[in-house]
This record gives C-alpha cells, structure tokens and sequence, in this order.
C-alpha cells in the first residue's frame, strides 16, 4: 500500500505531482506490478516540438480487464490519456499525439471562435507548452506564387515572388521537381519561412502552373472597363 504526505516545501508542479499520486493512489496500488512513471520535460511528434513550462509526469499503466496500456498526465494538468493495445511506448505515444492534435486544432483559432468547453481547455494547454518558444521557433507556411529564372548557372538560380522579393535557390532545401524548372515556369510553392525574420527557411513542395502577368496595355484595358462599368451605374 502506497501511503505518503505532501511536503509543504515542494516545488509547485512537485506539488501538483503528489497531489495526483494521492488521486491515482488506488490505481498505483491495484497495478503496482505494472505501472511506471514518465517524466515529459518537451512533447515531440514528427518535426514539431512543444516545450513545456515546467516537466509533467505521466503514469504508465496496464488495464488487464480491458487489457491495454494507458498512460495519464499524473498531475492532471491535461484530461487527456494514450491508450496502447500493444505497449508503453505507444500509450505514450498516442499522448503526445492527442496534445500535438488538440494544440493544432485550438491554436487555429481566435478566442472568439472557440466554445467556452475549447477556451477552458485551450487556457490549460497555454499555462503547459510555452507558446512564445513555440511562435519564435516554429517556421511559419505558406502558398507563394514565383517564377523560376537561371542567371549563370545550369540549374535554376533564383524564384523571384509576386511580392517582387528575390529568393536564391539552395539545391539542399527545395524539392528535386524544381530542380528541373525551366527559366520562365511559374510555380504555386509551399515556403516555409522564419517566424521572426520572414526569410524563406526551405521550400516543402511545388506545383507547375500556368501564368502571367498583366502586361501594361491589358492593365490600362481592364481600368477603363472598369471605370464605363462605373459610370453606367450611375
């Protein structure tokens, strides 16, 4: 049997911990045999990494009636529990999964868009996972237009972006298809650009397409439609 006192000298997410070892107390002392701890000081799925204001502990666990490992944030700062039919490591797994989805869907959002239940929930995640590491970290995507030109060199040099800025192309860091652009083609890109500086990190994707830009003569041609259709209205 499992029998502790919280010290009042503990650290607030100590704190936090021990209180939480007293509510799962039942638990730990029904699966003692196989449960464990997992200390968690940064969530990580794929490329994305969430830093964590302070560590949180989990704890592993075997259900043997509904015989699956689930795994718990111990201090019950997140309601959200990873469940595995084959080990701990995909109970833990599947965790970070349901807080790397539940980040991603709430942090689209304005707080205006969200349910009361989804701001409650999101204010929890926010008082976790530094959002400020996050946000100067985290490359910002977007779709750009561009056209590919080749200066000097045998393979494409520059992408020179609607919004008239020039980026020169690293070989390393952009897909093998735009390797073999044309001087002239037209892309739809994927950038991924720095999140404070804005300069383009790599570019994930692209997609060949058609299209110009209005020559003078078209422009002045679409403004003077623009201003009969004006004044028919009136």
């Amino acid at each position: 049997m499992i029998c502790f006192e919280i010290q009042d000298s503990l650290m607030s997410y100590q704190y936090e911990v021990a209180e939480g070892i007293r509510y799962y107390s039942w638990e730990l002392n029904s699966r003692m045999n196989s449960s464990s701890f997992y200390l968690m000081r940064e969530i990580e799925v794929g490329k994305t990494k969430y830093r964590l204001l302070s560590p949180i502990i989990t704890l592993i666990s075997y259900d043997p009636d509904k015989k699956n490992w689930e795994c718990r944030n111990l201090s019950r700062k997140f309601d959200y529990i990873g469940v595995s039919n084959d080990s701990q490591e995909d109970a833990i797994a599947e965790f970070k999964n349901q807080v790397h989805v539940r980040f991603q869907q709430l942090y689209s959002k304005r707080p205006f868009e969200m349910t009361e239940k989804e701001y409650d929930e999101w204010i929890k995640i926010a008082n976790i996972i530094d959002l400020l590491h996050y946000k100067t970290t985290t490359p910002i995507e977007t779709h750009e237009i561009g056209c590919i030109s080749y200066g000097k060199l045998s393979y494409p040099y520059r992408i020179k972006w609607l919004t008239d800025e020039n980026y020169i192309i690293d070989p390393s860091k952009v897909p093998d298809k735009l390797i073999s652009c044309k001087t002239g083609q037209w892309i739809e890109a994927v950038v991924k650009r720095d999140p404070i500086t804005h300069q383009v990190h790599s570019i994930s994707s692209i997609k060949k397409i058609k299209f110009h830009l209005p020559r003078q003569e078209e422009t002045r041609r679409y403004l003077d439609n623009m201003r009969k259709i004006e004044m028919a209205e009136e």
